[in-house]
């Protein structure tokens, strides 16, 4: 099967390679859209650049080696458990899609008690249903072994494959974003009219800033040019230096 997708890849390469450069872009608009929606940045200074392309590709090739190493193990176990009990063996070897939903709210911080029991709810009902559905039409034995092997059904596997997976990417890629957002706490200072404040994220000549106060929870962002910055020092902070 390796040797089959690595003979379709070189076959239609421009299309692959076409393909790969808009999931890279795309991806990296969704990396930084989780990014910017966390701090509150409008979603129109959003730019993609060299740097956030390679950022989103690595995160998102992490997580999803993390995911995998993860998933195989789940399989391992319903491999040693078997099918008896079918109910049982199709929450193992499904449970990489719950496990999926966990480690997204995960990053988004958004995994509360009523949102995992919720969740988990939902999964064990919507497994019990597959399984009862499978276990029923087994039971039933129909002689179906016509497969439609139309160009059209082809068409149509590739396209709704390729649709859930743009969708996967854009969910990882964002919630990661959001993710490292959110863990980020250590950005380069300034002083601007006596007011302090610290570098988010620059996006071409559009610098994004949040006023530093000890006391009150930065809200909102300001815009400064690069103009604006010329002669300023700008510092690095000890970690921690204005977050309570």
């Amino acid at each position: 099967m390796n040797k089959t997708i690595i003979e379709n890849i070189k076959t239609h390469e421009t299309f692959t390679v076409a393909t790969i450069t808009a999931l890279c872009y795309a991806g990296s608009y969704a990396y930084e859209r989780g990014f910017s929606i966390y701090f509150g940045i409008p979603t129109e200074f959003i730019t993609v650049t060299p740097n956030s392309i390679v950022t989103s590709a690595i995160l998102f090739i992490t997580f999803c080696m993390s995911f995998y190493i993860l998933s195989s193990f789940l399989i391992k176990i319903s491999e040693k458990i078997g099918n008896n009990n079918i109910h049982i063996y199709g929450m193992i070897v499904l449970s990489p899609l719950i496990l999926f939903v966990y480690i997204v709210l995960s990053l988004i911080n958004a995994l509360s008690l009523t949102i995992f029991l919720t969740s988990t709810i939902l999964y064990i009902l919507m497994v019990m249903s597959i399984t009862l559905t499978i276990k029923k039409s087994t039971e039933i034995n129909v002689n179906t072994d016509v497969t439609d092997k139309s160009a059209f059904s082809k068409i149509d596997n590739f396209i709704t494959s390729i649709f859930w997976l743009a969708i996967i990417f854009f969910i990882i890629t964002s919630s990661t974003g959001n993710f490292i957002a959110r863990t980020t706490d250590s950005f380069n200072v300034f002083q601007y009219n006596n007011e302090e404040y610290r570098i988010i994220k620059t996006y071409g000549d559009n610098v994004i800033t949040q006023k530093i106060n000890k006391d009150i929870k930065p809200k909102g962002v300001f815009v400064f040019t690069t103009e604006d910055l010329k002669g300023k020092l700008i510092t690095q902070p000890q970690k921690n230096d204005f977050f309570e």
